[in-house]
């Protein structure tokens, strides 16, 4: 895409290909819905032609998916940043931390959209899949996730009232 730049040195434009290839990605999944619901309907002589689009639309959505995952890897890298998914160990700078399963797949969730807030609600379905876990679960699994990142000094989580929790990279603020 236009103004990508595959070697960056800056994280910061890592989290902002992830981000808009988030968005192209959500796009072209809500297209592809509502042509696919709107197919039957369709009279059939267009439908051949509205079919080769959809194949053109999904080559399109295998691409920025493909680019997507490209840019998680980059940003890990970036932020020198190691995540072993077998073991659940991340590194970051020599530093380690093993992660239980549970903070496993919640860091991994915020890695999934580095530096955007995510609502609780969101987060437990895209960390665990799970609606079942209680606000209570979620802020013992994020605190224990702060402690560990704090040990190996991998950013920090933030909550604000109404947007929800974020994960944000670079050097811990200075506290007095």
């Amino acid at each position: 895409m236009q103004g990508e730049d595959p070697f960056t040195a800056d994280p910061r434009d890592a989290r902002t290909w992830i981000s808009v290839y988030n968005q192209l990605i959500g796009f072209k999944h809500r297209l592809l819905k509502q042509v696919h619901d709107e197919l039957e309907r369709m009279p059939s002589h267009l439908r051949p032609v509205v079919r080769e689009d959809l194949t053109i639309i999904q080559e399109q959505l295998d691409r920025y998916e493909t680019r997507l995952e490209f840019w998680y890897a980059r940003h890990v890298t970036l932020e020198g940043v190691m995540v072993d998914d077998e073991t659940r160990v991340v590194t970051h700078r020599g530093a380690t931390a093993k992660l239980t399963r549970r903070e496993f797949q919640l860091f991994e969730a915020f890695l999934a959209d580095p530096e955007h807030y995510v609502l609780p609600r969101q987060l437990v379905v895209r960390a665990w899949g799970d609606t079942a876990l209680t606000d209570e679960e979620l802020r013992t699994y994020i605190g224990s996730l702060r402690r560990k990142l704090a040990e190996i000094q991998l950013g920090r989580i933030i909550n604000r009232r109404g947007r929800g929790y974020i994960l944000l990279f670079g050097p811990q603020p200075n506290r007095p």
